[in-house]
């Protein structure tokens, strides 16, 4: 296998640092996680990685409730299933191998059968027969206190590790910087999983909620009454999967689908200097 022709594909689209500069203004004008996750996958396509797993567990530093997770990829759908199905996901080797020592992102080179446990060996063997046998994993690190995030990198099918490795040595702080960027901006956007939008009054409550309002201040600044305001609650906390209406704020502030940010500012037009 050619290395070094690999290499110089695996750089082909790379045009300068003002690509990168470009990219993130349009990832961070993005008003929508699908639209930045396109972004993300088509520049780092670019990189030579054309196949990726990216989680967000804002509740959980191990990977919690997969239903409290964000889970964005391009892999084939056979592999997603099956990856979240079998409970793989919970097993990022790569990731608690990088977080041991100390690390934000681990190469995925074939490590010791005696370093993993039954079910990482299983995981790992797993991935292999679906052609994802080199790339790398980064610890995208935590937004709230306990949680955590991550995204494999899993190159094209005819990049060998050292391949890979020769690209990252290049680019890997870049490449780092791009992840992370999308890890920042994905956390921004409102996140609302199947079945857990909340409607307009929903969203509404929940709000004065979190300014400290009580249930009848609350029918007083909306015009309706107390009844109508706990029933609104208990909507949400059903639409949110929580017991408790503190549960419901905590799910809805961390997916953003309170209290949204307006980032309006950034898709405005900057001056031209002459």
């Amino acid at each position: 296998m050619d290395g070094e022709r690999e290499f110089r594909d695996a750089l082909a689209g790379i045009r300068s640092e003002f690509e990168v500069v470009d990219h993130l203004a349009r990832l961070f004008a993005a008003e929508s996680i699908a639209k930045a996750w396109s972004l993300h996958t088509d520049i780092m396509r670019r990189y030579g990685f054309d196949r990726l797993v990216y989680i967000y567990s804002p509740l959980s530093r191990s990977f919690g409730a997969l239903e409290d997770c964000l889970v964005l990829h391009n892999v084939p759908e056979g592999y997603i299933t099956e990856y979240l199905r079998q409970g793989h996901w919970r097993l990022p080797y790569f990731l608690s191998r990088a977080e041991a020592e100390g690390l934000d992102c681990m190469p995925w080179h074939t490590p010791p059968t005696e370093t993993m446990s039954a079910s990482e060996a299983r995981a790992f063997a797993f991935r292999r027969s679906y052609g994802m046998l080199a790339g790398y994993s980064i610890d995208l690190g935590p937004l709230t206190a306990n949680g955590r995030a991550g995204i494999g990198l899993c190159a094209r099918i005819e990049l060998d590790q050292d391949a890979v490795d020769r690209v990252w040595a290049r680019h890997g702080q870049t490449i780092r910087v791009l992840n992370k960027a999308l890890h920042l901006r994905v956390c921004t956007l409102p996140h609302e999983p199947e079945g857990a939008a909340l409607s307009p009054r929903q969203r509404e409550v929940l709000e004065w909620v979190s300014a400290g309002k009580s249930t009848r201040d609350i029918a007083i600044l909306m015009n309706v009454t107390v009844a109508t305001v706990e029933k609104h609650l208990r909507l949400a906390r059903e639409r949110l999967g929580a017991e408790t209406t503190a549960e419901a704020l905590m799910k809805a502030t961390v997916r953003n689908q309170i209290l949204r940010l307006d980032f309006s500012v950034a898709r405005r037009k900057t001056p031209r200097h002459e």
